[in-house]
């Protein structure tokens, strides 16, 4: 066992007492699973950048308690070594599941009802200038990829625009997950739906929640977003529809972006079509 990984112990072992790594193949790098002497399982995860390691360590502290059994529990951190440690929620990705099935559906409906939840949660004070933080956003990605050659000069006006239009568009602020997708929502034994994986979470505008489901998955199976929206409680209103096609910008541009300096031409390429359809 390398120093670093004696090091990051500590901090689980700080809390619990003697533990023990298991083994867990599909887990990433940065994600080390334990259990502790009564066999309770815990996930150690290390941060490599401090802001998102701050962005989610407040994310479990403000926020996710209003959650209650549909996310882990925060356990302990430590700020040296960026790393979190907590509870472990069984069950299996929702992105596993068959596509087309029933359990497809539910694991929607379910992720409606959780993401209900986080938006219900009361802002802090003062309140975020959303629509000037997004228009900002989008300018940041329409650079980056005017930058990398991903679009011409002509598109980069035409994002600027957009950018303006966004930037004096009035939108309601709520505590958004900001990577609400199937790879996030773990199906519990009993059915219902825990959310992972808080690191991008923060005051924004309600639709930017549904912008990866509505532009990735829903296009070819609308049954899957009639059941999400059951979940949720309610139907987007027009404005909220006009609102989440302008957000097909920012998801267009992050995806390219990500796509090129990844090495992903998938990812690149559903960023490229998506941007072209709008512009």
């Amino acid at each position: 066992m390398s120093t670093a990984t004696e090091a990051l112990l500590a901090v689980a072992q700080d809390a619990l007492g003697p533990v023990t790594v298991k083994r867990a193949p599909d887990l990433p790098a940065h994600l080390t699973l334990l259990a502790d002497a009564a066999g309770d399982r815990y996930l150690l995860k290390r941060h490599t950048d401090p802001e998102r390691f701050h962005a989610e360590l407040h994310a479990y502290t403000a926020w996710r308690p209003h959650l209650e059994a549909r996310a882990p529990h925060l356990v302990a951190f430590d700020e040296g070594s960026c790393s979190l440690l907590v509870t472990y929620v069984p069950g299996r990705r929702a992105d596993r599941l068959r596509p087309g099935s029933t359990a497809e559906e539910r694991a929607h409906r379910g992720a409606g009802e959780t993401l209900r939840l986080l938006h219900a949660v009361p802002l802090e004070q003062p309140a975020v200038d959303v629509a000037a933080f997004l228009a900002g956003r989008m300018l940041h990605w329409a650079v980056r990829a005017h930058a990398a050659a991903l679009i011409d000069q002509a598109e980069l006006r035409t994002l600027h625009r957009h950018a303006e239009e966004l930037a004096a568009t009035p939108m309601d602020g709520v505590i958004c997950h900001l990577d609400y997708q199937p790879r996030n929502w773990i199906v519990q034994p009993d059915g219902g739906i825990a959310v992972i994986d808080f690191e991008h979470t923060r005051p924004d505008a309600l639709v930017r929640d549904l912008a990866r489901l509505a532009f990735r998955r829903w296009p070819h199976r609308p049954r899957l977003r009639e059941e999400f929206l059951t979940g949720y409680g309610r139907d987007l209103s027009d404005e909220e529809e006009r609102l989440l096609s302008r957000f097909a910008a920012v998801e267009a541009l992050t995806s390219m972006v990500r796509g090129d300096e990844r090495g992903d031409p998938r990812l690149f390429a559903y960023g490229k079509a998506l941007l072209a359809a709008i512009l």
